[in-house]
């Protein structure tokens, strides 16, 4: 006789924590959250926006200016976090007032905006702050990284730390200072509010320490850095090779290219153009891996061809040997005869992926290759002559060829982790958009436990 006893089956959903960012802003035209996901800001009892050109750290931005808003006008930021009030949080913002010649808000926690604002810099050259207790230098007409660290403490009190330009200036407590459903930007309920210029805004749902706001550094034309650990360079070529990274370095040019505007999934988007480039022409891409030479990364990038074979990258530094990996004349994506596929239209926007893993025998490497978040193929192994090719030096040469195999294009961003990422990560950041590669944040991690289940049999 058998006999099946079910010993049990228990799965325990532990809860959700949505750590990290879960908005970022940068204003380039639009008000789009560039975290996969996230909603984007809005603009109460405002006909138009307008965006402006302005000079930080030396390179033009684009940015967002505003008037001085009153008290049934604001920039309206969603609060995604999860847990709505939001006790622990952190803001970070790259702003400017040309002028402040009193109280000037710069965000207020009341939903209807029916009392004071809750932070405020006092007068030009006074400090950061709210309730009396203002700390730092924030002069008119300067482009300042302001941050907001919120927690609480063992007594029930709030706690604020704040910053400029990645210095921990003062900190001080609060009865109340939970964030609810929204958070209304550079509104006052008694008219405390100035004219002025934003870059770029994140928010945090938790409270980041002095040593993350550190890394953040300053105003910067590319904005507040969406990095991960493991992300070493994003390049979204806003009339800039800045690198959004902070203290990343900008990607350098040997040749001859032009910004334009162009449409990405309905959007306008500011994009570098190049011409077909020549053997001693290329975009130099700067290899910051914290192992280097480089043997596992994810490289992503927003682009268009005109069609032909084209070398998308090269880990040969003189360029005097072939790429990396190409497109060919039918619009497949490969190296190596048999190993092309996937299609690449002419004149059309993607969002090509690759991911190069070392298979642990010397000179032997695992490469796939996706097109917007849909993989092309699965496994392919290069070794022998191949197998080097995709090992990074210090630097990466773009859209070049040893032998001219290039055609004219345009590149709206570009990505470099030094790890493989993940089918499901590659997958979630889709397609190529007008605000570039966006940068997810884990958005949920969920504790399961399941005990073992299954069958004795007994005879």
């Amino acid at each position: 006789m058998k006999k099946l006893i079910l010993i049990f089956s228990l799965v325990i959903a532990v809860g959700t924590v949505n750590a990290g960012m879960v908005g970022r802003w940068n204003f380039n035209g639009n008000l789009d959250n560039t975290v996969v996901g996230g909603d984007p800001m809005s603009l109460e009892n405002m006909v138009s926006l307008s965006y402006a050109d302005n000079i930080i750290g030396g390179s033009t931005a684009r940015v967002l200016s505003f008037p001085a808003f009153t008290p049934s006008q604001w920039l309206q930021m969603p609060n995604e976090a999860g847990t709505v009030p939001t006790a622990f949080w952190t803001l970070v913002m790259d702003v400017k007032f040309p002028t402040i010649s009193g109280y000037t808000s710069f965000f207020q926690l009341d939903v209807l905006n029916t009392d004071d604002a809750d932070f405020f810099v006092p007068s030009n050259g006074g400090g950061i702050g709210i309730g009396g207790q203002y700390n730092g230098t924030f002069n008119q007409d300067t482009w300042y990284r302001l941050a907001v660290t919120v927690s609480t403490n063992a007594a029930g009190e709030f706690v604020l730390n704040k910053y400029l330009d990645g210095v921990n200036v003062g900190n001080q407590t609060r009865a109340s200072y939970s964030l609810n459903s929204i958070l209304l930007l550079f509104t006052d309920e008694g008219n405390e509010t100035a004219a002025g210029m934003i870059n770029s805004l994140a928010y945090y749902n938790e409270t980041k320490d002095d040593t993350f706001i550190s890394n953040l550094g300053s105003a910067s034309v590319a904005g507040i850095s969406s990095a991960g650990s493991n992300l070493v360079g994003l390049w979204n070529f806003n009339d800039t090779l800045a690198n959004e990274v902070g203290g990343g370095n900008p990607i350098s040019l040997e040749g001859q290219t032009s910004y334009s505007t162009e449409t990405i999934g309905g959007s306008t988007a500011d994009v570098l153009s190049f011409p077909p480039f020549t053997p001693s022409q290329w975009l130099q891409m700067p290899n910051a891996s914290a192992v280097e030479p480089t043997e596992n990364y994810t490289l992503i990038m927003d682009v268009r061809f005109s069609g032909g074979w084209m070398c998308f990258y090269s880990g040969n530094t003189n360029n005097d040997s072939d790429g990396c990996m190409y497109l060919d004349t039918t619009g497949q994506i490969g190296l190596g005869g048999g190993n092309y596929g996937g299609t690449f239209n002419n004149d059309t926007w993607y969002r090509f992926a690759i991911t190069v893993a070392a298979t642990g025998t010397p000179g032997a490497y695992d490469t796939q290759k996706w097109l917007d978040g849909s993989k092309v193929q699965g496994i392919i192994t290069y070794d022998g002559g191949y197998g080097p090719r995709f090992v990074l030096k210090d630097k990466v040469l773009l859209f070049t060829d040893n032998d001219g195999e290039t055609v004219a294009g345009a590149v709206n961003s570009v990505a470099l982790w030094d790890e493989v990422m993940s089918d499901g990560f590659i997958s979630s950041i889709g397609g190529p958009t007008a605000d570039g590669i966006p940068i997810p944040e884990p958005a949920s991690m969920i504790l399961i436990l399941t005990a073992l289940a299954g069958l004795i049999i007994r005879k």
